[in-house]
């Protein structure tokens, strides 16, 4: 059985229809019609129920890691009638409200939660089936179909409380009205485009990146308008004004949400903004961005627990804003002091931006999955063995022959709209996050190039398809290759990970009455990660060090026990271990907490064995290898501090404060004094840090412990 096109089929020349040629496919030899036999739509429908009840039960069996409890606990908030002035301007106004509602219907409820966003996952892969089905045959619908709900990446987003997954479906179905367009119908058929820009618009209160498809969108209404998909309908006879139609309603839609939740906020804050923007751009451009998941200072971290709200980073940012400029920072003003702090690294160090703006680029592209919650990352480890998941870059090689397959009538718009998502990704940070408003487009357009390679077989062209699927095979082992800063990224992980369960165990041992125990494990935990909230005895440090050196191979690991050995006050353990991996060429990439070259870790440890001609020459080549990195800037200050002679071998010194916040600077200046013998100077740095702001009084004596102005306990 055929399924019958009434009025809304699209035209001859607009779809592919048997024995038309489209964009290389001749759907005609596979006797096959764009919407498929009646039959199939039940069956995808019945297959999403079983594979998303599926879903379900992995998520239910694996290990609790917890959730992310911003948005669940402002909704519980504002269904009890408080709601977060302060706040709503932080939050994605979209998914605060959709959540808020789903709780005053429902009451309070994460597994409710997270079983609806996975339901929404199942009815965006339907309405990618039906769009690439329209365009490629049922093929395609099927192929995309698939991509979707066996996408490992947005089901692990669905796990969690945040927007990206309402992201998805709006996205799909806002590409799914928009392919159904068709000038040259019934204006009926024309409220597909004003439904399309309503539902961008509530992308965009959901995230205001997702505007950025609209230029797109209407530069594509205006060319299918000047453009009749028939020979009957005569270009002339169609006015500017007409051509223009189509745009005015996509427009007139998107217009609506983004208008009422500015006049809400407006209401209720006074201040006109749809979603504060953060620090994104700070934190994908800064002397210690990887690139990955953006990186914030580590001082903003470290102060977060002091605020009583959940996720309190925007909090923490303005409160480091306030305390350079002396006055309590809006958020706007926050805003414009990061993004100057950004914009100055990249005019200082114009190759270093390019560099990181190159490693961004290509990690846009790769296989390898990025997240900034720790229970999303291990979500995903654990669903790696319940495949079988199609992988990012393979669907990105698919999705490129698609795109090459099909009429730039529907790749031109496929492709520009997920261009958005690299676009962002290669400005601020990759995530997998921001990656799944692209994963509509992808999965139509990876749908299309699965049709093309069946049809090309079937038409014994098998050579051009043994070719393209080379291709597909060539970039998805390329994709797939890990790269040194991915596997520094899966070693921080894989660090946060082990200092969780080793602090899980000092609690415990503590509640036994075993504080021996404790101290034991909190010099264990001190070689995984050097600021762990707790001090640890540099005895109890160091026989930890004798005892995991001999099965301790990888270098990652064992640049962890120089970094603790430095820690402890062992610098011959320090330097032997840094001379080791300098000789591998390994280089770290370890974002906010720690400086990326080994040179200034050979530095410090020159100057505390009395090396001072090695540590200014470890100095110099740290200048060149981590650009604008304050630690290495401020010991380079402290060296030309101390002679005219050691001034004269460094290069030109930049003011770390050009690109870090005050107690950033500060906190490395006092490190920095401690290093090269000036303890008294290192004290007055964190007292003068203090008088402004005593409030990190805690974080300052931890630091003093760790760089050795203080002994433990003191």
């Amino acid at each position: 059985m055929r399924s019958k096109h009434t009025e809304d089929a699209p035209n001859p020349r607009h779809t592919p229809m048997q024995g038309i040629r489209f964009g290389g496919m001749n759907f005609d030899r596979l006797n096959i019609e764009p919407g498929g036999p009646a039959w199939i739509w039940p069956v995808l429908i019945l297959g999403t129920v079983v594979i998303i009840a599926t879903r379900l039960t992995q998520l239910g069996s694996l290990s609790d890691q917890g959730e992310f409890l911003k948005y669940t606990f402002y909704a519980a908030e504002i269904i009890k009638g408080r709601i977060p002035i302060d706040r709503l301007q932080d939050l994605s106004p979209g998914y605060l409200w959709a959540v808020s509602g789903l709780y005053a219907l429902s009451g309070p409820s994460f597994e409710l939660l997270r079983a609806l966003q996975v339901c929404m996952l199942g009815v965006a892969a339907l309405l990618a089936a039906l769009t690439a089905s329209r365009w490629g045959g049922i093929v395609a619908g099927v192929a995309a179909w698939l991509t979707l709900l066996f996408s490992r990446a947005a089901l692990v987003n669905a796990s969690e409380a945040e927007p990206e997954t309402l992201l998805l479906l709006l996205h799909c179905a806002a590409i799914w009205l928009l392919l159904r367009h068709n000038p040259e119908k019934s204006d009926r058929h024309q409220i597909f485009v004003i439904l399309a820009g309503a539902v961008i618009g509530l992308a965009t209160v959901t995230r205001p990146s997702s505007a950025m498809v609209i230029p797109f969108w209407c530069l594509w209404l205006w060319w299918a308008s000047r453009r009749p998909l028939s020979k009957q309908c005569d270009v002339q006879s169609t006015s500017r004004i007409n051509q223009f139609t189509p745009v005015f309603r996509l427009l007139a839609g998107f217009a609506l949400a983004p208008v009422v939740v500015l006049l809400l906020h407006l209401s209720l804050t006074g201040t006109a903004t749809l979603m504060n923007p953060g620090t994104v751009s700070y934190e994908g451009m800064n002397p210690r961005a990887t690139g990955f998941s953006g990186e914030a200072p580590s001082i903003v971290k470290q102060i977060e627990p002091s605020f009583s709200q959940p996720d309190a980073l925007h909090l923490s940012y303005r409160r480091l804003a306030s305390l350079d400029s002396g006055v309590d920072a809006t958020p706007s003003e926050a805003n414009r002091f990061w993004t100057r702090k950004a914009l100055r690294f990249v005019m200082s160090y114009p190759r270093a931006a390019a560099t990181l703006v190159v490693r961004k680029a290509l990690s846009a592209f790769s296989s390898y999955e990025v997240y900034d919650l720790r229970s999303m990352m291990q979500r995903d480890m654990e669903l790696r063995a319940t495949g079988p998941w199609f992988s990012f870059g393979f669907l990105v090689a698919i999705a490129t022959v698609g795109m090459l397959a099909s009429r730039k009538t529907v790749a031109f718009p496929l492709l520009t709209h997920a261009s958005i998502s690299f676009i962002i990704m290669t400005v601020f940070y990759v995530s997998s996050r921001q990656r799944n408003a692209a994963l509509p487009a992808l999965a139509i357009l990876a749908g299309l190039g699965v049709a093309h390679l069946i049809q090309l077989w079937a038409s014994k062209r098998r050579v051009f398809a043994l070719t393209l699927t080379i291709f597909i095979v060539v970039f998805s082992l390329a994709a797939n290759y890990t790269t040194h800063a991915q596997r520094e990224d899966m070693h921080r992980w894989r660090a946060a990970n082990a200092a969780a369960h080793i602090e899980d165990s000092i609690r415990l041992a503590i509640a036994q009455g075993m504080p021996q125990k404790a101290r034991w494990l909190a010099a264990e935990a001190t070689t995984w990660q050097q600021d762990t909230g707790r001090t640890a005895a540099p005895s109890l440090v160091q026989q930890q060090i004798i005892r995991l050196l001999p099965q301790v191979n990888d270098p990652e690991r064992r640049f962890d026990l120089s970094l603790a050995a430095m820690q402890a006050g062992d610098w011959a353990t320090a330097a032997h271990l840094l001379k080791e991996l300098e000789r591998i060429h390994y280089y770290p990439v370890r974002g906010a907490g720690v400086a990326s070259t080994l040179a200034y870790h050979q530095a410090r440890c020159a100057l505390h064995l009395g090396e001072n001609e090695r540590a200014v020459s470890f100095t110099a080549t740290a200048l060149r290898q981590a650009p604008g990195d304050p630690d290495v800037l401020e010991l380079a200050l402290a060296l030309a501090g101390s002679s005219a002679e050691m001034a004269g071998r460094l290069p030109s010194i930049q003011s770390a404060s050009a690109f870090s916040d005050g107690v950033t600077v500060a906190l490395s200046r006092a490190k920095a004094l401690s290093d090269v013998g000036r303890p008294l100077d290192a004290e007055l740095s964190l007292e003068i840090l203090l008088s402004e702001a005593p409030e990190l009084q805690s974080i300052v004596s931890r630091y003093r412990t760790q760089i050795g102005l203080l002994e433990p306990g003191t």
